[in-house]
């Protein structure tokens, strides 16, 4: 074997870098006085230089899709078990109220310039309990509503307490308490001069509306993506990504208030149902980015 043939063997290991110092330097006295091997060595650097960051970029974008699979799937699990823990909170803690007892409430008044006012209400033998007032028209004088209610998990817990409701400075005097029941009956004159008036409060219908408007939604969504999944290809999956939104709103309803569409809580059910909403559809989008890669 000549000694260029030699050299040919080892070129690749030097052109790639990975020869020693000493074959290194061996190479080099050579190519010095032989122009063929100088030449060939300088079209290997060449290649080398095309193709130097060619190895790594397929492997860096599977180790990055790898990465991102990763993390979807630990996003999507998180999110799974979110979504079971949330309707159990839910539960846990959705108020049961309580009808009126006599022996619940009682009202402490105070006289100035000899007309009775209500100075505050104490509750005995309760969980939980909450107060709102309302003006009469006249704005002369106001009446307190004041309710009850229970939890499974205070009951759970045995919890009872004694809630003392009063001091409203910004209010007119209270001259009328009544027990707001919550469950279709009228509410209870605990305290003040009978009006003669039959007071009700009904709840909130707002839920059922939401509901009808995302089911409505989703069939529109569903048939514009029916339509447009062939001819519009990108178009098509934009509205199936658009189509999760509104039914995982009425996944998320369920799930929370089951088919129940009226609500004397409405500012709590709806932080639930929203919140639900928002993990069941970050759940669908990872699931349909996972589907995808």
């Amino acid at each position: 074997m000549s000694k260029c043939e030699l050299i040919r063997d080892i070129l690749p290991l030097v052109a790639e870098d990975m020869a020693s110092e000493e074959t290194k330097a061996f190479v080099q006295k050579h190519i010095a006085f032989c122009p063929e091997c100088a030449a060939e060595l300088s079209r290997m650097h060449k290649e080398a230089g095309q193709t130097d960051c060619m190895p790594d970029v397929p492997l860096r974008a599977v180790r990055k899709e790898m990465r991102k699979r990763r993390f979807l799937l630990v996003a999507l699990t998180a999110l799974i078990a979110l979504c079971v823990v949330l309707p159990i909170v839910s539960l846990m803690t959705r108020p049961m109220y309580k009808p009126f007892d006599k022996d619940m409430v009682y009202v402490s008044a105070k006289e100035p310039g000899g007309r009775a006012y209500v100075d505050s209400v104490l509750m005995l033998d309760v969980q939980n309990a909450g107060w709102y007032w309302a003006e009469d028209p006249d704005g002369e004088e106001a009446a307190l509503y004041v309710y009850s209610y229970d939890t499974l998990y205070d009951t759970t817990i045995g919890k009872k307490a004694m809630i003392t409701m009063g001091s409203w400075p910004d209010t007119p005097p209270v001259t009328r308490v009544y027990y707001q029941q919550n469950n279709g009956q009228e509410n209870v004159l605990v305290w003040g001069p009978e009006t003669g008036e039959r007071q009700i409060t009904l709840p909130r219908l707002a839920l059922g509306y939401y509901l009808l408007l995302a089911a409505a939604a989703a069939l529109a969504l569903i048939v514009a993506w029916l339509f447009a999944r062939r001819r519009f290809p990108r178009a098509g999956r934009v509205l199936a990504k658009l189509f999760c939104a509104p039914v995982c709103y009425v996944a998320a309803h369920i799930s929370i208030l089951q088919l129940d569409t009226v609500t004397y809580s409405m500012q709590r059910d709806c932080v639930f149902i929203w919140c639900m909403w928002a993990l069941l559809y970050a759940a669908c989008l990872c699931a349909l980015r996972l589907r995808k890669k």
